[in-house]
């Protein structure tokens, strides 16, 4: 198991002396909503745990639709990871078996000493879980984790926060390549290509998150991002209105809806607004200053 997979720092990221490293010494990378709480104090000893942490956090992504924290600035943050207690609302219960709400929450306990202390105790955990949904234990030799293809996801989106475009949709499609059902690889890939202005093709990767998982309420946010990008904002804002119903306390999809609608004004209103004439058209002051008082602009 690689260490200290999620996007913030670690101590090999510290030695690293490779010209081709993400980052430069002891910076902070990616994302901040998967580091663990003793990452946003600069303590100088990580280990696995803060691994484990992040671990909880893309579980509960992929569970849920939605980060542990839907919070948007840096702050608000750091707050929520060193003192918030994770959640899951009386939908996701109901639809969570508890034993696995139960190992999410245990991987993001704040003190790093009341986590799982090892992948193995994970693995037990996990391989319990598909006991008690399937009502048979794995295959032998199966592999419970996937994190190569976990990893390859995060390394995506790393280099996007670097302006590594290029790079982080390899990531991606190294992920998708090996587990093309792979929801938030998809829905990824589309946010990267939407900063690329790829508007069609990040739409296509969008769909298909969806198609894999029609609950992901970030994939149907960012889908609606697109589709404003594009003009099309009937469609944006019923994709904003389908996340914020399935997630009504993250006030991002409503921030999301109320600009869109904002922007489907301002569009309508240009559209109908008469062109200007005379006086009122631009420029014509000053052709007005050159022709001499009295004589009609041009």
């Amino acid at each position: 198991m690689p260490a200290c997979l999620t996007t913030g720092r670690s101590p090999a990221i510290r030695s690293s002396t490779r010209s081709d490293r993400l980052t430069r010494a002891d910076a902070v990378v990616g994302t901040y909503a998967y580091m663990s709480p003793e990452q946003w104090v600069n303590d100088p000893s990580l280990d696995l745990r803060s691994d484990i942490y992040a671990f909880g956090c893309v579980l509960y992504e992929m569970l849920v639709g939605k980060t542990v924290y839907p919070y948007r600035h840096k702050a608000e943050l750091k707050r929520a990871h060193l003192e918030e207690q994770p959640e899951f609302d009386e939908a996701m219960e109901q639809k969570i078996p508890l034993s696995l709400r139960s190992l999410v929450l245990w991987c993001l306990e704040k003190d790093r000493a009341e986590r799982p202390q090892t992948w193995d105790e994970i693995a037990g955990v996990l391989r319990d879980i598909i006991l008690e949904i399937t009502g048979s234990e794995p295959a032998p030799g199966r592999k419970v984790f996937r994190w190569p293809r976990a990893s390859s996801v995060d390394k995506g989106y790393s280099l996007t926060e670097l302006g590594r475009y290029d790079q982080a949709l390899q990531a991606f499609d190294q992920a998708i390549a090996k587990q093309p059902g792979l929801s938030y690889a998809w829905a990824r890939k589309g946010r990267t290509l939407r900063l690329l202005e790829r508007y069609e093709d990040a739409l296509a990767c969008y769909d298909r998150a969806l198609e894999i998982q029609p609950s992901y309420a970030w994939a149907l946010s960012g889908k609606g991002v697109i589709l404003e990008r594009m003009g099309r904002f009937e469609e944006a804002l019923a994709c904003f209105q389908q996340a914020s119903e399935m997630h009504p306390q993250d006030v991002w999809y409503v921030h999301n809806m109320g600009s869109a609608y904002l922007n489907a004004w301002a569009v309508g209103r240009r559209r109908s607004s008469p062109a200007p004439r005379g006086r009122d058209r631009p420029g014509a002051f000053v052709q007005l200053g050159a022709a001499g008082a009295g004589a009609p602009a041009a």
